[in-house]
């Protein structure tokens, strides 16, 4: 998964940390590995689009999700 991690913050322009960071709050929220990654990259994105902190984006990403109703995958 450290590949993958390294390989998004590259491709998004953040730090791995952040990137881990991002993930850990999918994973404290109950999210599969393979969820966690799916919103990690839709934040991660979010983050460098809307210009703001990565943690702010994760937790807009998760209002929205809830809001809806609406699983990792839908997310973009």
């Amino acid at each position: 998964m450290l590949g993958a991690y390294q390989s998004l913050a590259k491709s998004v322009g953040l730090a791995t940390t952040e990137v881990v960071k991002l993930s850990t709050q999918f994973f404290r929220q109950g999210k599969t590995a393979e969820e966690a990654f799916q919103l990690t990259e839709t934040a991660a994105k979010l983050a460098k689009i809307a210009a703001i902190d990565a943690t702010e984006a994760a937790d807009y990403l998760t209002s929205a999700l809830n809001g809806f109703n609406l699983s990792a995958d839908k997310a973009v």
